[in-house]
């Protein structure tokens, strides 16, 4: 790594198996080249079997920890993953608002594949009212944008450009709606971005190889390194895509549940 490189920051849930959260961007980061920093929001109870239990860093805690840490570094941009209470949304956008401009990603990770949900209707409120507004570009995959519209998720996979509409709607200025929850032989993502519709596509892996923790994570992660090292939205969504399809290729099984990306070898 150089000097001058731009820094990225993950405000996230902890993972302790290092596949998604906090954790697993901040690998992103470095196997883009780049130092990235970390703010926990939540402390989680979980194996690669699923997640037992979520506990909130203690609101004051947490506004300190940002207040310092913002007033020192020159955060580029920034990602928000597991936002575990409304007091913990409205606290991250207040202190993102009340700084210099940053680019925003905003992945909205309302529950994990297998357990409970980890952000209630009035967190959800709160993301959709104060966060939203501030994002460059959020990320959610079908289920998350079904949970936040209170739509079907088959009313989603129907129409996915009204649900990206609606979405932008909220002030978001570009959504990337995931596909990997949806069916058919290629994975399909939708970028909105509010002058066009964009279809990225790339084979769908899989069987025991598709079972991977921390794909959105890495995705937003990925997205928001490709656009700190210059390249427009579409290009970082391109080859962010590209990363996380590769580390599904090489994903290996660290435990009992599912399999972890391949942070360290899949191409950038």
């Amino acid at each position: 790594m150089t000097r001058g490189r731009p820094t990225p920051l993950s405000i996230a849930g902890s993972d302790p198996t290092g596949g998604a959260g906090l954790e697993a961007d901040l690998k992103v980061f470095l196997a883009h080249g780049l130092s990235g920093a970390a703010l926990a929001t939540a402390l989680t109870v979980q194996d690669t079997r699923g997640v037992a239990r979520v506990a909130a860093v203690a609101l004051p805690l947490f506004r300190r920890r940002m207040e310092f840490l913002l007033s020192d570094l020159r955060v580029a941009g920034a990602k928000t993953g597991l936002l575990p209470n409304r007091s913990i949304v409205r606290a991250a956008a207040e202190l993102i608002a009340s700084g210099p401009r940053r680019f925003l990603v905003v992945d909205p990770v309302l529950a994990p594949s297998r357990g409970a949900a980890f952000l209630d209707r009035a967190g959800r409120r709160e993301l959709l009212q104060r966060l939203f507004p501030l994002a460059d570009v959020v990320t959610p995959n079908l289920l998350e944008a079904a949970a936040l519209l209170g739509q079907k998720p088959a009313t989603i996979r129907r129409h996915p450009e009204r649900a990206t509409a609606a979405l932008r709607s909220a002030g978001a200025r570009a959504v990337l709606l995931k596909g990997g929850h949806g069916a058919g032989r290629l994975a399909l993502d939708l970028l909105d971005d509010g002058t066009s519709l964009r279809e990225f596509s790339l084979p769908r892996i899989r069987g025991r190889a598709g079972s991977v923790h921390g794909t959105g994570c890495a995705l937003a992660a990925a997205l928001l390194a490709n656009v700190l090292l210059g390249r427009d939205l579409a290009r970082a969504v391109e080859r962010g895509k590209r990363f996380v399809h590769d580390a599904m290729r090489g994903a290996r099984a660290i435990g009992a549940g599912r399999r972890q990306l391949d942070f360290l070898t899949a191409p950038r």
